[in-house]
């Protein structure tokens, strides 16, 4: 299908937050495809927006001799482009007898996975965690973002509203007041104890989300409780 671009915004240094027309539902946590005119192929992204808006968001990382994101960064109003999708679970949907899984089990699923659970993130990867934030799943989360400094924290000031004080922001390169000084992974190692219970959703580059499921992993949460979504 085709959508019409609502607008674009440089969030952060290459950082664009792109919104179209919405034209279509979704659950919090799935991806669409975007592309000029199909011929190149579908690039991939999560959707940034809440189930309730009236348009669909997403963030992306400008890659100077892609094949797509520099168009995206000169998007304007009123321009259209190809999308497809949504498709995805950032979540693990139980399955019916035959091995498919319902949308009514996958949307319980996604919830499921949203309520009570830790949420991880670097860079882009924020994006789901915003559209679960905004779709009404944070109050029983914690959300944990990490980033080198202060400008790295995409959407701030609404995990802040959205989350208070279950939003933990961990800066690896910067101190400043109200940041953890250290990685995610100093700021899990400096807990008492990992509940085993809990999810916990990873979504970030390959080397943080390798190094926090080991973390989680040797510290008794199980397999299956460790949801990851890797950004290349």
């Amino acid at each position: 299908m085709k959508l019409r671009v609502e607008g674009r915004r440089e969030i952060a240094a290459g950082v664009h937050l792109l919104a179209l027309r919405r034209g279509f539902d979704f659950r919090p946590g799935q991806i669409i495809g975007l592309s000029l005119d199909g011929s190149v192929p579908f690039r991939w992204y999560s959707i940034a927006s809440g189930t309730e808006d009236g348009y669909i968001e997403v963030v992306f990382d400008v890659v100077p001799d892609g094949a797509l994101t520099p168009h995206l960064a000169r998007a304007e109003e009123g321009d259209e482009l190809l999308v497809a999708g949504p498709t995805g679970e950032f979540a693990e949907a139980e399955t019916e007898a035959d091995g498919s899984a319902s949308a009514t089990a996958a949307a319980e699923a996604c919830v499921s996975a949203g309520a009570g659970g830790i949420w991880i993130a670097t860079g882009t990867g924020i994006a789901p965690f915003r559209s679960m934030a905004s779709s009404g799943l944070g109050p029983r989360n914690i959300l944990v973002h990490g980033a080198r400094a202060a400008g790295g924290f995409f959407f701030s000031d609404e995990f802040a509203a959205l989350m208070g004080e279950r939003y933990v922001r961990c800066a690896s390169r910067e101190g400043s007041p109200g940041l953890y000084p250290g990685r995610i992974s100093a700021w899990l190692r400096g807990r008492d104890r990992l509940e085993a219970d809990r999810r916990y959703l990873l979504c970030g580059g390959t080397d943080m989300v390798v190094d926090i499921r080991d973390i989680l992993i040797s510290r008794g949460v199980p397999w299956a409780n460790v949801l990851s979504e890797i950004y290349f």
